[in-house]
């Protein structure tokens, strides 16, 4: 407990603890230059296993992986329902909390490894879909049902979440015809969804009227979808959808406005820093005997947690617990950190039951809460290092964008021959601040070479020299 603490009170100081080390081995990088590390604690048992077994000969990210495998078993378990009427819950006050985690995995394009990260995830639950498949008719053909049950294999999406009416009628109810006929739904309200174009969600999320913010927020709480729309009355009850979203840091600073913080959309997704650790030019493909070995061992767990029922903490995690929620809730950090890491405790708990059932275990003991802290951690840390280290980066990009952008029009106006900043300015029509007008011009007299001088020159109708701006084409 207390290396956890310490950890915790760095937290609270607002210097993240590191994840590089042993908490015991404490030390404190500086993680506005240097992106966290992945913690071993965070991967106990099969998950543990998994990332070993992936990652040893690829260039796959561990927390990438590890996030996919996470949120594919908690779509498979569910929630309560018609088809798993004893699926997993966890009683938190008067309300019910489900295992549905949303992911957003940010890197850079190409070495963050989302995608490479996404594929060994997809290809052992299509294993583990198919050996459940088998148990399944092994069952019924052994109990000579007359009506054999139906199996449900997991509702997979590839992406292009567009509009909230798209996502209610994937879930929708059965819905009464306009002759009284019965129109089939999808009775099996499980999804999960890899959308490896995030940035296009948030974008579509500022179009007028468009209601995936409010949708996407709805199904993390796991409340009825009923899209009010003058045709059609789809509802989609009890949807239970977990995400895995791609998103660059450069978009993630750039795209996500004060609104989709303000609104709770993205504090609803746990936000990991993703970066290649290892150059591997040849991978090696995973063995097909470890895909089944693998998958197997998450079978039986997805058995075992559709059949859990309710979970409970023991008594040592609930002692162990109470002062590190305490710590949590009093976390503070930037105005945007704070915001984004606002649903740390329900995560926190979250995690701890979604290891608890990959353990086959309906207690979460403190050794659950320990590896659910490090995620947190982990996900603080990639705030801290996107908004206060990748930030730089992303501004440093843009001022220099908007420096060739100016150049372009020096050399432009006035044929090249000299241009003063009102001309600039109505070049751009006025949409630029002085501020950031000086700062291009100063860039690009300061470059090496220089891209542009300054002169003072008499214009005509003028009594004092002007300050002009003339190209110098190298």
């Amino acid at each position: 407990m207390d290396d956890i603490k310490r950890g915790f009170k760095t937290l609270i100081a607002n210097k993240p603890a590191s994840t590089e080390v042993d908490l015991e081995d404490y030390s404190e990088p500086d993680y506005t230059r240097t992106p966290p590390k992945a913690h071993s604690a965070m991967f106990p048992g099969i998950l543990g296993e998994i990332v070993e077994a992936v990652c040893s000969e690829t260039e796959a990210v561990p927390v990438a992986v590890g996030a996919n495998i996470i949120a594919r078993f908690s779509a498979m378990i569910g929630r309560p329902s018609k088809q798993l009427p004893d699926a997993p819950s966890f009683s938190i006050g008067d309300s019910e909390m489900h295992c549905r985690p949303f992911y957003l995995i940010t890197g850079e394009t190409g070495k963050g490894r989302k995608g490479t990260s996404d594929k060994p995830a997809r290809i052992i639950f299509q294993r583990v879909d198919q050996l459940l498949f088998e148990r399944h008719s092994l069952i019924n053909s052994a109990e000579n049902k007359s009506e054999l049950e139906q199996y449900w294999p997991l509702n997979t999406h590839g992406g292009g979440l567009s509009t909230g009416e798209g996502l209610a009628y994937f879930l929708r109810d059965d819905q009464e015809g306009k002759g009284g006929e019965i129109i089939p739904g999808q009775p099996d309200k499980r999804l999960f969804v890899v959308e490896e174009e995030f940035a296009n969600a948030l974008a579509v999320c500022k179009r007028e009227h468009n209601t995936i913010s409010g949708t996407l927020r709805k199904l993390w709480d796991g409340e009825t979808l009923s899209p009010l729309t003058k045709s059609d009355r789809t509802i989609a009850s009890n949807p239970h959808v977990s995400i895995v979203g791609h998103i660059t840091a450069y978009e993630f600073i750039e795209k996500s406005t004060g609104n989709d913080i303000a609104n709770g959309l993205l504090n609803r997704f746990v936000v990991l820093y993703s970066k290649r650790e290892k150059l591997v030019a040849l991978p090696q493909r995973t063995a097909d005997y470890v895909i089944n070995d693998l998958a197997t061992v998450l079978a039986d767990a997805v058995e075992f947690g559709q059949a859990a029922g309710g979970l409970t903490l023991e008594q040592s995690a609930k002692e162990y617990w109470e002062p590190e929620y305490n710590r949590l809730t009093c976390c503070e950090g930037g105005r945007a950190i704070s915001s984004l890491f606002a649903r740390s405790e329900p995560y926190a708990l979250m995690h701890a039951a979604i290891f608890a059932l990959l353990d086959k275990r309906k207690f979460i003991n403190v050794a659950d809460l320990k590896a659910a802290l490090h995620w947190v951690e982990y996900w603080r840390h990639s705030l801290v290092y996107i908004f206060d280290g990748e930030r730089k980066q992303v501004e440093a990009e843009v001022e220099s964008s908007f420096a060739d952008e100016v150049y372009q029009a020096v050399c432009k106006i006035n044929n090249g021959k000299g241009c003063t900043r009102t001309e600039i300015s109505h070049h751009f029509c006025r949409n630029t601040s002085a501020a950031e007008y000086t700062a291009a011009l100063e860039k690009l007299m300061a470059s090496v070479p220089p891209k542009v001088n300054l002169k003072r020159v008499k214009l005509p109708g003028k009594r004092n020299r002007v300050k002009t701006y003339h190209p110098i084409r190298n």
